[in-house]
């Protein structure tokens, strides 16, 4: 299926959202299935990558920025990524910054030693990206090398760009 028949599909799921969602109602009161559920959250998994993928793809050299912006406001207990300014107080990250904050943290991984950083690697394989609270305390954790990382590959943010294309 190609790229736009997937988008166009996602694109009749968010349309259709509110009669999707009657019609599984429905279904559970007069036919008592168990997998209701199950259908209503995966339908809110894929709206979820939808969106996703609109972030990641509409504003993918924010998705490093966002990191470090939220290593620096949130966790950092030392000065980190001199040029990029903690978020006001009060302005919290938003669940689709969260997301774009995962799907970075994604690329920044893979440039993780396999040996040297099979601990962080494992604990992030372990990590949904629906769960901000999952991703709050891998980052708390793990701050230190991910910073390392970032100033290691100082241009991962070409790089991520170029693997989007």
């Amino acid at each position: 299926m190609s790229r736009t028949n997937v988008n166009h599909n996602l694109s009749l799921i968010i349309k259709h959202k509110k009669q999707i969602y009657s019609f599984l109602r429905l279904k559970k009161i007069h036919d008592n299935y168990s997998h209701v559920h199950t259908i209503k959250t995966q339908i809110g998994k894929i709206l979820a990558l939808f969106s996703c993928m609109k972030t990641t793809t509409m504003s993918s050299p924010k998705n490093i920025h966002l990191l470090k912006e939220y290593i620096k406001t949130l966790i950092a207990t030392e000065v980190v990524f001199p040029g990029i300014p903690p978020r006001q107080w009060g302005s919290e990250f938003s669940q689709s910054e969260l997301n774009a904050i995962y799907f970075g943290l994604k690329f920044v991984i893979r440039k993780a030693h396999p040996l040297q950083d099979m601990v962080m690697i494992m604990a992030f394989e372990q990590i949904e990206e629906s769960e901000p609270l999952e991703l709050h305390w891998f980052l708390s954790d793990h701050w230190r090398e991910l910073s390392t990382i970032l100033r290691l590959y100082p241009n991962l943010v070409d790089s991520y760009l170029a693997s989007m294309n």
